[in-house]
């Protein structure tokens, strides 16, 4: 459950601090061709038993990152991505919260049908959700400031980490892992 970043350039990482909440933003700073870019890489409280406050908590704090402590920190306005299992989808209030506070949803124009990254079966409403936990944010700067710069973001849904899985009689597209005895790729996409 905690976060990781893998690099092949020379990284500098920190992992900052959400009051009330076990696990940090990590937050690492890459130079390329003598500009710094930032990735924030987020894992935030799971729905279970509730945690709507720590996600926003979360979101408080990734807000604070990308528009005071980078700023502060590079003496300038520097390109920043946010991604990772948020445990909210767009319209709930944390992940709009982002948006509000300037951060641009790159996933905002894919289909529902493409833009799930986990499924999930409501026993109470005996339905299957396909739900869009997982987000990639970007900051104004990531469209037009440094030497990267964002075009597009997509889910990766390639067929060999899928599996049908048989629920009350329908088959629902499924990422190929069991919980138990068959360990895939991810439960996410």
């Amino acid at each position: 459950i905690d976060c990781a970043i893998l690099s092949r350039h020379p990284l500098l990482v920190r992992s900052f601090s959400v009051p009330g909440f076990d696990r940090g933003i990590l937050a690492g700073r890459v130079t390329i061709d003598g500009e710094p870019f930032y990735v924030l890489v987020n894992h935030w409280k799971s729905r279970y038993g509730g945690g709507e406050e720590k996600r926003m908590a979360c979101a408080k704090k990734v807000v604070e990152i990308v528009t005071q402590w980078i700023p502060d920190y590079e003496g300038k306005t520097t390109g920043v991505v946010i991604m990772g299992d948020l445990n909210d989808e767009p319209h709930d209030a944390s992940v709009r919260y982002l948006r509000q506070n300037g951060l641009i949803d790159t996933l905002e124009n894919v289909r529902d049908d493409k833009r799930w990254t986990i499924p999930y079966y409501d026993r109470s409403a005996r339905k299957v959700l396909y739900q869009g936990f997982d987000h990639i944010y970007i900051n104004p700067a990531m469209k037009t400031a440094g030497p990267l710069r964002w075009v597009r973001s997509t889910v990766v849904q390639p067929s060999v980490m899928m599996r049908e899985r048989n629920i009350n009689g329908k088959d629902y597209v499924w990422p190929n892992d069991d919980y138990s005895t068959h360990i895939g790729y991810s439960d996410h996409l």
